[in-house]
């Protein structure tokens, strides 16, 4: 028996990072944890189909996924997604320990699913949806989830706009070497990855897919003469083609100690708004949002923006300013790790008498204010 099941799906390499670091917290709290993969639960390779489709349309169609993203914020969710969201119920009603005392998904898919087990009494522990984005669309919000669980004010005030009950705000859940390195440690880490360390280093990240146009970011980059470059493809070597033709020296695949890599860049370049621009604020080194992926890239970006975490190149012209002029991380940054440890939160949840099905857990924080809608600039 588990006390703790965290639900995620193994899409990018977001969500899954979330679950991981999320398990490590809370069994290091003295909590036993299982994490689930979605994608492999649902039946007759659904998942695998739905990942391979997702990917296809980031790397060769992503205006498809801008479209399809858009989709998830219509009010009445659409056919194929109340199919999925059927499919994955179904799946996590056999999956789920039935005597885990807490039950939290990274995946807004896993959320929807779970709420409606738990509105109909069929899952009888409290449910968490932690939301990984800083932006949130309708699919994010659950009914018959226990708490929605947000990494700043502005995704918590968001998801209550849209009806989400018992919103609360936790720090981000990065891994434990995303940290600030000293001088030393810098250039260690710079040698380690075979990378200069008497030169202004730019990190350009496209996630764990390596998606997004990064030749074109590079070829920018270096006509800024800020930076030098350095592209991390993930699991793409089409990529790696493409960078080392627009003029990348320094090209890396599949990164697994990302974190470090990070601390010791002077800037991060990203695309995406997630996992990776968390984990360069916790280094405390500067981000920028450039030639955003569309939908979520996009959308996540604007707010990381907006809420003066990290600014959004629009232009060439743009992204050399901003490098010349962005040399420490913005003072919104610092208070975004004040927030409690979300691990803090659910293991009062996870050790908390289990409440009724349909009826929420008993909040430990108060939920959130919710504030105006604040505008958002264009691209």
């Amino acid at each position: 028996m588990s006390d703790v099941v965290v639900v995620s799906a193994g899409i990018a390499g977001g969500h899954d990072g979330v679950a991981r670091e999320l398990a490590r917290r809370m069994r290091r709290q003295g909590l036993s944890v299982d994490i689930l993969d979605l994608i492999d639960l649902l039946p007759a390779m659904i998942g695998p189909l739905a990942r391979n489709l997702y990917r296809t349309q980031l790397r060769a169609a992503p205006r498809t996924w801008a479209w399809t993203y858009e989709s998830f914020d219509r009010p009445r969710p659409s056919r194929l997604a109340e199919a999925m969201v059927s499919l994955a119920g179904r799946a996590l009603s056999c999956a789920v320990d039935p005597d885990a005392r807490l039950v939290v998904s990274t995946y807004p898919l896993a959320g929807q699913a779970l709420g409606r087990l738990r509105e109909r009494g069929d899952l009888r522990m409290p449910a968490v949806a932690y939301l990984t984005d800083m932006s949130v669309h309708r699919l994010w919000v659950a009914r018959g989830v226990d708490t929605h669980l947000a990494i700043h004010t502005a995704p918590a005030d968001a998801a209550a706009r849209l009806g989400a009950e018992q919103v609360r705000v936790a720090a981000p859940a990065v891994r434990r070497n995303a940290r600030p390195l000293s001088a030393s440690a810098r250039a260690a880490v710079r040698a380690r990855f075979g990378l200069p360390t008497d030169r202004r280093l730019a990190v350009i990240t496209g996630g764990s897919w390596g998606v997004g146009e990064l030749a074109a970011t590079v070829t920018d980059v270096r006509a800024s003469g800020q930076a030098e470059p350095v592209v991390v493809c993930g699991d793409n070597p089409r990529l790696a083609v493409q960078v080392r033709a627009a003029g990348a020296t320094h090209v890396l695949g599949w990164v697994g100690d990302l974190p470090a890599l990070i601390a010791a860049a002077d800037v991060v370049l990203q695309n995406a708004g997630g996992l990776t621009s968390l984990e360069a604020f916790a280094a405390r080194v500067p981000v920028i949002s450039y030639r955003c992926v569309p939908g979520h890239g996009l959308a996540n970006s604007h707010v990381l923006a907006t809420e003066g975490l990290a600014p959004l190149a629009t232009s060439p012209d743009d992204l050399a300013r901003l490098l010349a002029e962005l040399v420490a991380t913005p003072a919104a940054v610092e208070s975004l790790f004040d927030a409690p440890d979300p691990a803090e939160f659910l293991l009062t949840l996870a050790t908390a008498p289990v409440p009724a099905p349909g009826r929420p857990a008993s909040p430990t924080t108060p939920p959130v204010a919710v504030r105006a809608e604040a505008p958002v600039g264009r691209a």
